[in-house]
């Protein structure tokens, strides 16, 4: 029983995503490159596959052999899906999220990525055949404060987190630590800090 639910659990994995070609670009540490690059998309809601874009892109070179990006490999990867511009960033220096390609949504002293926490598989049991505990891909926003360490935003602990993380912005921090702001406007908080507090 337990080979059958593997196998079920590979072919749906093989059937979820589709991939598109798409013209992009590859910035290295000195160098920036056109390529053609295949990007994964879910199969039914057509958006981007980002838990597939976080370990590896994969592209075409001059000669049409298709290649694998890591994210030790390059800077960042960009390109435009849905007629808007998606930048991946290659992170690699964090203790939380292994070497990854993040999704950028804000840029600027302080940056918002997106990032998909893989599967956490549970345990089998053998008796019944079936798997316990387990817990699907997960959707994170994470802040990075320049080159700094970056942080995974934590919906429990988002008040004490984020109002010490805003500590060089006391205005800003107030507004969290008063609820005025809340996770759910974190993108207001980060626009906030980059036009207001970051050049101060």
């Amino acid at each position: 029983m337990k080979k059958y639910y593997i196998l079920l659990m590979l072919l749906v994995g093989l059937i979820r995503v589709e991939a598109k070609k798409i013209e992009g670009q590859i910035f290295y540490e000195e160098d920036t490159v056109s390529v053609t690059l295949n990007i994964p998309t879910k199969l039914l809601s057509k958006e981007l596959d980002l838990e597939g874009l976080q370990e590896k892109i994969k592209y075409f070179d001059d000669s049409g052999k298709k290649k694998t990006l890591r994210p030790r490999d390059a800077r960042e990867v960009r390109f435009k899906f849905n007629g808007k511009e998606v930048r991946m960033i290659s992170i690699t220096n964090s203790a939380k999220i292994r070497s990854s390609f993040l999704k950028l949504e804000i840029d600027g002293p302080v940056r918002l990525f997106t990032y998909i926490k893989p599967e956490m598989p549970g345990s089998y049991d053998t008796a019944t055949g079936t798997r316990n505990g387990s817990a699907g891909p997960e959707e994170k926003d994470v802040l990075q404060k320049g080159d700094g360490i970056i942080r995974i935003i934590s919906s429990w602990t988002f008040k004490k987190d984020m109002t010490k993380f805003f500590k060089d912005c006391p205005e800003l921090a107030k507004k969290i630590k008063d609820k005025v702001w809340r996770k759910r406007d974190l993108n207001q908080i980060v626009n906030y800090y980059n036009t207001s507090c970051a050049k101060k």
